[in-house]
């Protein structure tokens, strides 16, 4: 079962700041088109070369007879990937048949990349050839080969050592076919014993041709199963609709093997939008065959490669010593064993080899002080043992999160490791990636992945992830005074408070970024809204780790808050927390999710002594959807307004069909953001004048 790389974009939009952290350990597919930077080398390498095994089936391809269409850069003719599945290492056979239609698909095809893990992987390359008018020329034994360590992740501290071997073609034109046919061997022995597969489904090209076929041990069990995105609407009913696809899968034994085989001819093209939620992984359809057909099956796989990681060594067990002697309560001992992992041990993961699946020995861990997830979450749990606190690690998924039970039973229906501890008679979940997080037992909380896999003996089933304690309560809470002075400058005195997951997200900020730095872009942030804005005091943080909570207080002052417009005084006021978490969509008709930024819950509470008196008037809103809740009261009275501001949004992604109405929304709780009170206007009768 040969993993995929995925990258987790964690992204908290507090105010100003977005950050940005990656700790993936058990790989998944990226998002079409995604990439990373990172350092890379390069040299001109030999590669090996043979011809095709014997065990594969040869298709046939015929070149179109159809005109281009305009914007199609490239039509696959042929994809066929056939595997031969071994208890010991397993065959991944590739051809792919592509005819480029224009100049971009010359750009993007005249050269051709295959990454590989050199640990346990190696691939030979049966062809590479140039189909053009009617004559073909076999490349293979004079193209350039270079082999490319380019560590995609690694600013995201995560090396895993992948290699990338890339076919630099000459010569190539419009009209060209080129042919590409290798085999990958692999044999990772983290799944020694353990068969699977994943093939992704047709291309964001048309697909004249696709033939999967999977050859597997008769004796062995397999489960296949289909996984398709989430949310989507409008893609090619060929690939989109399980009952389709389930129809064209065919299984036949033939001596001494089991044969899975898919085919689907005259694919059209799948099309993507922009800012897809990562929730639609893997985008494509995904066809997964295992031997892995119970959660059962994953939590003994699992439970065996955290069983191999040693015992403590002397250092740890002599730091636990000293806790017991420390602290005299098992609470608090346990928030000493968390801080001790989360912090002291930093995160960096070694993912080379069968290390991407399988923890590092607890020596190696304790002795380097660095660790992935899998890493931390095995220290973690072995300390907690040692002081007599039940503890097991766990996976999760942060991309699939509860549909890791669409996905099915397998070790990448996950992509992450954390750890489940026992105390006061129940589970509770905890990260020990999350370095920055405070508080203590009753306040910490992992991210809302919904389901888990607890690798505890006997466990036969996912469990359920709980809230973050607290849920029900603002996770960011902003309040503005604004004091209007007889010179008409106002001044703004702004408190915003973080709390739980949005404060340990924030400390992260605050560890890299130099203070000065943070006032200039929460002031500039401010501008946005408050255009002649200037900073009176610099901006104070204050960090109350027992709780869990950061404030940030500022102080401003505002010449032209107090503006005319004919014979009115007029004043606007902004919700603009509000704000950081919406942005008009692009789009009301979509194919694919549109992503949110997470679960969030923020509230924004305005009051301003104004400069003139009106009339009392209260004016509530209220925008309900399926994904986010928005609430607002305005009140005026006299020379006070007050204004409040809530947003709830209840999932991180909006559903294609759900588009129109979301986008509707967005716009209603734009305009309600932005309040203008003015003053009255000399009228003949009854009626109010205020407008807030």
């Amino acid at each position: 079962m040969r993993p995929c790389e995925f990258t987790f974009r964690l992204v908290a939009v507090l105010s100003a700041a977005v950050l940005s952290s990656a700790m993936p350990c058990l790989g998944q597919s990226p998002a079409p088109g995604a990439g990373g930077a990172g350092p890379v080398t390069a040299e001109v390498v030999t590669v090996n070369k043979d011809a095709r095994p014997d065990w594969v089936e040869v298709h046939s391809w015929v070149l179109p007879t159809t005109k281009p269409t305009a914007g199609v850069p490239a039509e696959v003719l042929l994809t066929d990937q056939q595997d031969l599945l071994g208890d010991t290492s397993s065959s991944y056979y590739y051809r792919n048949v592509v005819l480029l239609r224009n100049a971009e698909g010359v750009r993007r095809h005249a050269e051709w990349t295959v990454d590989y893990s050199p640990e346990y992987e190696s691939i030979v390359w049966h062809a590479l050839s140039v189909h053009r008018s009617g004559e073909v020329a076999h490349r293979l034994e004079r193209a350039t080969f270079r082999r490319l360590q380019r560590e995609q992740r690694l600013e995201n501290r995560i090396f895993d050592g992948r290699i990338t071997i890339a076919a630099v073609l000459e010569d190539i034109r419009v009209g060209d076919v080129i042919e590409i046919e290798y085999t990958l061997q692999s044999g990772n022995p983290a799944l020694r014993g353990h068969l699977g597969t994943r093939h992704y489904l047709g291309s964001s090209y048309p697909v004249a041709a696709q033939h999967v076929i999977v050859r597997a041990p008769l004796e062995r069990t397999l489960q296949p199963s289909f996984f398709l995105p989430d949310g989507t609407q409008n893609l090619p009913p060929e690939l989109y609709r399980l009952a389709g696809l389930r129809l064209g899968l065919e299984t036949e034994e033939r001596g001494a093997q089991r044969i899975f085989r898919w085919s689907g001819v005259n694919l059209p093209a799948i099309p993507f939008d922009d800012n897809i939620a990562p929730r639609a992984s893997p985008y494509y359809p995904m066809l997964r065959i295992s031997s892995f057909t119970t959660w059962a099956d994953v939590a003994n796989w699992g439970r065996e490669l955290f069983a191999n990681v040693g015992e403590l060594p002397r250092e740890a067990k002599e730091w636990v010593r000293a806790c017991r002697a420390e602290h005299a309560t098992e609470e608090a001992r346990l928030t000493a064993a968390v801080r001790w992992v989360q912090q002291d041990l930093r995160y960096f993961a070694m993912a080379m080899g069968a290390q991407n699946l399988r923890p590092r020995k607890l020596e190696e861990i304790c002795t380097s002080r660095y660790g992935d997830c899998k890493d931390k979450s095995a220290l973690l749990v072995a300390v907690l043992r040692e002081l007599g606190i039940e503890a097991w690690p766990a996976f999760v998924s942060t991309v699939h999160r509860e549909r890791v039970r669409e996905y099915g039973p397998g070790p990448y229906a996950f992509d992450h490791a954390i750890a489940v501890y026992r105390l006061g008679g129940e589970d509770h979940w905890i990260d020990p990636t999350l370095e920055h997080q405070r508080g203590g037992p009753r306040l910490w909380s992992v991210h809302p992945y919904r389901l888990g896999l607890i690798l505890r003996k006997d466990e036969t089933g996912l469990a359920v992830v709980p809230p973050a304690p607290g849920a029900q309560e603002p996770d960011s809470v902003t309040e503005d005074t604004v004091t209007v002075q007889a010179s008409g400058e106002a001044r703004l005195l702004t408190t915003t408070q973080l709390r739980g997951l949005q404060a340990d997200h924030y400390r992260h900020f605050l560890a890299s970024t130099d203070a000065s730095e943070i006032g200039l872009r929460w002031i500039n942030y401010l501008g946005r809204f408050y255009r002649s804005i200037e900073e009176v005091e610099p901006l104070r943080i204050e960090d109350n780790p027992e709780t869990n909570r950061i404030t940030l207080l500022g102080s401003y002052r505002m010449p032209d808050f107090v503006t005319t417009e004919g014979a009115q005084t007029v004043v606007t006021t902004h919700a603009y927390a509000i704000r950081a978490l919406l942005d008009p969509p692009q789009s009301r008709r979509r194919r694919w999710p549109y992503a949110l930024p997470g679960e969030r819950f923020v509230r924004h509470r305005i009051v301003v002594d104004l400069p003139f008196e009106l009339p009392r008037e209260q004016q509530p809103q209220v925008v309900v959807t399926d994904d986010l809740v928005y609430r607002t009261e305005k009140g005026v009275n006299g020379r006070r307004f007050v204004s409040e501001h809530s947003l709830r949004i209840i999932r991180d992604y909006v559903p294609a069909d759900g588009m129109a109405v979301h986008a509707s929304s967005v716009e209603d709780i734009l305009g309600a953001l932005s309040t203008s009170l003015r003053t009255p206007v000399a009228v003949k009768g009854p009626g109010s004048t205020a407008a807030p």
